[in-house]
């Protein structure tokens, strides 16, 4: 056994095309009953100068003493379940459900600065009367808040909970209905508990509340956090009730086929909460607003007088003054909102209350009610929204990205995005068609458009419809650029990634229902676009588009989560990969899975390449012309991001990283670095690489962090000799490492795999402390024929299954070396692509000695 008392964690085997979950009990064994402490010298003066000799004589293969390791899913009888450690890895087992995550991390930092801000608001509010006791009571100390909310994952996924409250929940919430999206929390991305207050949902409906008395298309919820008011929001959509024309919200009907009118009431939701765990309550403008006011020592709202409009208005306590990125210092009068008649207003003077949709674009965004109107109501549009997703940007401004879903009066499902003065108050002016199904991009010029199908409703003498459909043209929509690849009619599941002044628009085509649901990728220099579809690049996260994939599928809508530094993917995929439906033929669900994100820059693909090749083949296609088109990228979309004066396209000459998935999944993996015991990391990412027997060129695919997976980056792979038919390298350190863990990830392409690597030489920095006492020593150790997980590949249609690889998880050593060997003897088929051998990526788990 290894020298720690281990964490296991049982696993279900996943059989060829077969998705098992059991609790069987396999322990897994290391390479030996016993640790052989019988030193073989090295051949050489360095653990790396060695090779084969020519007859198979080995040289430099074995020296020192053989290293005791467990080697994760090799290790695996075939159809039993195995043991891993789960302080080191994660394996997408799916053990949660869930569909349509929305992932967030609360670091210390955050939670801290959360709790400071709800102690100011609650001792401004107060006043005197302010009691500590009682704050901590109903909402926690601070030792309660560092222990509870800090350094950990939250994540909430579609669905809804049942009406019939626990009594508990009844006695704690009397006024709750039911409550939305399953909350949980988790320390390491894979282990999640569920915490949501209201019978473990997050957000609380009430009866007061303009959501309907029973859960309706409770879909796709996301989290972030307000930086200025330390609230957390989660925002999502739902069902309205039933309303007419003195509501603000839309009336159901069944004057026609539901198919048309069964989503015309979903709207989207924002609620707030002081907390990571709620309950999250519908937005309001007084609930919203308190949280950074000033009072009075009556406990009323403190309010000045703008002269200029003759509006009262609030204003900001001093201590958010710093948060507004503006020179304010304390004392100064800053205005909030209006107050008007006893209650908050928002920025544009609408009152937002428990029966007011925070973001309604058929009521109050004239150019939706002109382009979508309703089909019986005056002044009035259709325009039902899902899956939104909130963003704050690096300078602080706050966007909503979502989806157009389909209704009675447009099919298909678009993606939009509106600017926020906070996060009650729309630009109404902003909004911005940004991507449409199975088009490379959308141009908008506040004028132009395309004509696009609308469904039209006609009443017939005898109180029916009739349903036709004409086409229309509406500046809101847009001018569509030339047709991409096939995406169905759904783009949803939007998510954007800010990165060194990138906008990264990913986003889940074809539909959950299908396999290839996946993420996909598109890219502007702004966040109103135009944003160009990278299909070449994508899927980000997704079954191999060239090749068969029997052990995941459909790994669509999803978010992003960043965990220290390294970007996560949490995204769903089906229980079973292959037919995710019973023998009734309904669906399964879903289960939550995560893969590690980051950004290439190889192919050197140039913005200003994106950008001409968009204007070569939209000139003509929207019958616009090249400048028309060019002068779209200059003005970002009629938004004028950049400035009214800008004549040149923003970052026209920069690459364009590109946003890279290591994965779809279903092998061991690394933890985040975040949550790893004793500061470890990948510390291969700070190694040199030195080729002994390969392509010199391909030397720097073996630690940059990406494991092959597309079929476009296999080009990014370590190469061996051909004439020595083997590949043969060495990492080394400028400084000794203390390493617990080594993964060897084999190629994408079944062609070039490895079924072992033949050896694994460690040179020695220092004698490990748990090495015998007198015991033969003399600076190495080694692993000979490591055998690389068998489920990496499916030999009955020459395919890899990606992300797997050869391991080794072993008591810590310190190396200033390590020399990897894989014999071209040993790949999955010796007789194909002649004696060439590849691996896609080294993992080596440590920290500096």
């Amino acid at each position: 056994m290894l020298g720690e008392e281990k964490m296991k964690r049982f696993i279900g085997f996943f059989i060829i095309s077969i998705f098992v979950l059991t609790s069987l009990m396999f322990t897994l064994m290391g390479c030996g009953n016993a640790t052989d402490f019988t030193v073989s010298p090295p051949t050489h003066t360095t653990s790396g100068t060695g090779g084969e000799s020519g007859n198979g004589e080995e040289i430099g293969l074995s020296a020192g003493f053989k290293l005791k390791h467990n080697a994760g899913l090799a290790d695996n009888i075939e159809g039993e379940n195995i043991v891993y450690d789960d302080r080191y890895y994660y394996f997408n087992q799916v053990r949660s459900a869930g569909a349509d995550p929305g992932a967030w991390y609360v670091s210390y930092e955050d939670a801290m600065d959360s709790y400071e801000k709800l102690l100011a608001r609650e001792k401004e509010r107060k006043k005197s009367a302010f009691s500590q006791l009682a704050f901590d009571e109903e909402y926690g100390s601070k030792e309660y808040w560092e222990q509870t909310y800090a350094d950990k994952f939250y994540m909430v996924t579609t669905g809804a909970g049942s009406t019939n409250l626990s009594a508990q929940t009844k006695q704690k919430y009397p006024t709750a209905l039911y409550g939305l999206f399953s909350l949980r929390t988790s320390d390491d991305l894979g282990d999640w508990t569920v915490v949501g207050e209201i019978d473990g949902y997050a957000v609380m409906a009430e009866a007061d509340g303009w959501i309907n008395s029973v859960p309706e298309n409770v879909w796709a919820p996301e989290f972030n956090r307000d930086p200025v008011t330390g609230l957390y929001i989660i925002c999502g959509s739902a069902n309205s009730k039933s309303g007419d024309d003195t509501t603000e919200y839309n009336p159901d009907t069944e004057d026609f086929d539901k198919y048309y009118n069964q989503w015309d009431r979903i709207n989207m939701l924002i609620a707030i909460s002081p907390t990571p765990v709620g309950p999250y309550r519908f937005i309001t403008a007084d609930e919203y607003y308190s949280y950074m006011a000033q009072y009075n020592a009556d406990g009323s709202v403190k309010t000045v007088l703008d002269e200029e409009s003759g509006k009262q208005m609030a204003i900001y306590r001093d201590d958010l003054l710093d948060e507004l990125g503006d020179s304010y210092k304390n004392g100064d009068t800053v205005y909030l909102t209006e107050y008007r008649d006893g209650e908050f207003v928002n920025l544009n003077g609408n009152a937002v209350r428990k029966n007011s949709l925070p973001l309604n674009f058929a009521y109050y965004c004239q150019q939706i009610i002109e382009a979508y109107p309703h089909w019986n109501i005056e002044n009035r549009g259709i325009w039902p929204c899902i899956d939104i997703n909130p963003v704050v940007d690096s300078k602080g401004d706050i966007y909503i990205y979502f989806s157009q879903h389909s209704s009675s009066v447009m099919s298909g499902i678009q993606i939009w995005v509106v600017k926020m003065q906070d996060w009650l108050t729309p630009l109404w002016d902003t909004l911005t068609h940004v991507a449409s199904p199975s088009y490379a991009t959308i141009y908008t010029d506040g004028v132009s458009s395309s004509s696009l199908e609308y469904l039209v409703h006609k009443k017939r003498a005898d109180g029916s419809y009739e349903t036709t459909t004409e086409l229309r043209n509406f500046a809101i929509n847009g001018v569509y650029g030339a047709m991409t690849a096939n995406e169905k009619a759904v783009n949803e599941g939007t998510f954007i990634v800010e990165k060194d002044g990138w906008y990264y628009l990913t986003y889940s085509p074809f539909g959950y229902y299908n396999r290839e649901y996946s993420i996909y990728m598109a890219v502007a220099n702004n966040p109103y676009g135009p944003f160009v579809k990278m299909h070449e690049y994508s899927p980000i996260i997704g079954i191999d588009k060239t090749e068969d994939c029997d052990y995941v599928a459909g790994t669509g809508h999803h978010s992003f989560v960043w965990a220290g530094d390294e970007l996560y993917a949490v995204y769903h995929c089906y229980f079973n990969p292959n037919n995710n439906k019973d023998e009734n033929d309904n669906f399964l669900g879903r289960g939550i899975a995560i893969d590690k994100v980051d950004f290439y820059t190889y192919d050197n693909v140039k913005f200003s390449d994106v950008v001409e090749e968009r204007i070569s083949a939209d000139a003509s296609f929207t019958g616009k012309g090249e400048d028309w088109v060019r002068e779209r990228f200059v003005d970002c979309n009629n938004s004028n991001y950049f400035g009214n004066n800008a004549t040149a396209i923003e970052k026209y000459n920069d690459n364009v990283p590109i946003m890279y998935g290591n994965g779809p999944t279903y092998s061991l993996q690394p933890l985040p670095k975040v949550v790893l015991p004793n500061s470890y990391e990948n510390v291969a990412l700070n190694a040199e690489i030195e080729m002994v027997y390969g392509e010199d060129e391909s030397a720097k695919y073996a630690n940059d962090g990406m494991f092959t997976y597309q079929k476009w980056s296999g080009k990014y792979e370590v190469v061996g000799s051909l004439d020595m038919g083997q590949l043969k390298l060495k990492l080394k350190w400028s400084e000794p490492q203390t390493i617990r863990n080594i993964m060897i990830y084999n190629s994408r392409d079944y062609a070039y795999a490895f079924s072992k690597v033949k050896s694994i030489v460690f040179k020695l920095a220092s004698i490990p402390t748990w090495y015998p006492s007198g015991a033969p020593y003399n600076g190495y150790c080694y692993i000979n024929d490591l055998k690389a997980d068998e489920s990496g590949w499916n030999s009955s249609n020459f395919t890899m299954r990606k992300g797997g690889s050869a391991m080794a998880t072993f008591n810590e050593v310190t190396v200033s070396e390590i020399i990897i060997t894989i014999s071209a003897d040993d790949k999955v088929d010796p007789t194909m692509s002649r004696n060439i051998v590849k691996l896609s990526e080294i993992y080596v788990m440590g920290k500096n000695a």
